[in-house]
């Protein structure tokens, strides 16, 4: 149970059914605001979720378990990772960060990598089909494949035999 005085409820006072009491209070708190605000530019290029646990002395797992249970904490912890995915974008495109590295972490908010033209050859095989037809309706003859000697007459994509 949380203890309520003056009407504000004082955090770190939930009881457990058994085990290990909770860490949490306003000393881990003001701990991870340090961490975010200072203490991971010591040593890390961006703060993250992994590096507040070790600042913290806990596991990532009571991390997340503290969000979930603590809207405060579950605050300061998403202007980390908006920290995190601000650092990564400038970091990348300023050439200070492994851009590999930097596709990986910002996965985890929601971007992803894309490269080229995906196009089916079934689709690639349809609209050539489909610009032959075209420009053998605009020229009124049959258009040749250069790549393969096709008149248009055999099916698109096939070799004559």
């Amino acid at each position: 149970m949380d203890i309520v005085k003056d009407k504000e409820v004082i955090v770190g006072t939930k009881k457990h059914a058994g085990g290990r009491p909770t860490k949490f209070g306003k000393e881990l708190m003001e701990k991870a605001v340090e961490y975010i605000e200072v203490e991971f530019k010591k040593e890390e290029a961006v703060p993250t979720i992994a590096g507040l646990a070790i600042y913290l002395k806990v596991s990532r797992d009571s991390v997340y378990e503290y969000c979930k249970l603590y809207k405060k904490f579950s605050d300061i912890v998403e202007g980390l990772m908006a920290l995190q995915e601000r650092r990564l974008l400038t970091g990348s495109l300023l050439n200070k960060l492994n851009a590999k590295i930097a596709v990986l972490m910002l996965a985890k908010h929601g971007y992803k990598e894309e490269s080229g033209i995906s196009v089916e050859s079934k689709g690639l095989n349809e609209l050539t089909a489909a610009i032959k037809a075209i420009a053998e309706k605009k020229y009124d003859q049959p258009i040749e494949d250069n790549a393969r000697g096709n008149t248009g007459s055999e099916g698109v994509g096939e070799i004559p035999v």
